[in-house]
């Protein structure tokens, strides 16, 4: 199995986790509370929007990256680096909108937060365990996305070099330098 193979193997599996653990919780099966958080809150109609959001996304998401295990497979076929690299940079796409799908959740938290703090002086255990989840999968969803680059950079091979440079003659004798890189197949 090729670096390739490995590194997209790794980000499905990782992607696959976090769906789960984000479909148990959105669904109301999880330990966090966030479905009743939110509507005593007064925001049911974000958290199903953002539900919403989220199952689009992730399907959207996990069809691109079985089409990508096949592109970036042993039988890769014709696919060119080039073609494989705009997969990628999709997914990539996808995965920030996904985060910002996200941070819209962490800022309403923040917002319910803020009304305990105005209104008890404290927040509730629920609030705070809610919003280390939430951290915790926003720290997962970068962690892909980083993947995603390492996978990119991959098929990103220089196909020419230029250096070009020239010394300052003028009183402090500063250096101009250049260089260009070309990717490519």
């Amino acid at each position: 199995m090729a670096d390739e193979d490995i590194l997209v193997e790794a980000i499905i599996e990782d992607f696959n986790a976090l769906n789960d653990e984000l479909m148990r919780e959105l669904s109301g099966d999880g330990s966090t509370e966030i479905l009743p958080v939110m509507e005593e809150a007064g925001y049911w109609e974000q958290i199903n929007l953002i539900r919403e959001r989220v199952k689009i996304l992730v399907e959207i998401l996990q069809g691109r990256l079985a089409h990508l295990r096949v592109s970036v497979g042993s039988n890769r076929g014709e696919k060119t680096d080039s073609e494989i690299q705009a997969e990628i940079l999709a997914i990539k796409n996808l995965l920030g909108e996904l985060i910002s799908v996200w941070e819209r959740l962490e800022t309403l938290v923040s917002l319910i937060e803020q009304r305990q703090i105005a209104a008890a002086g404290k927040v509730n255990q629920v609030l705070t365990r809610l919003k280390g989840w939430i951290a915790t999968l926003g720290s997962w969803l970068k962690r892909i996305s980083g993947q995603l680059w390492n996978l990119l950079s991959s098929f990103l091979t220089p196909k020419e070099w230029k250096v070009a440079g020239k010394v300052g003659t003028g009183p402090f004798g500063l250096a101009d330098v250049s260089i260009e890189i070309t990717f490519g197949n």
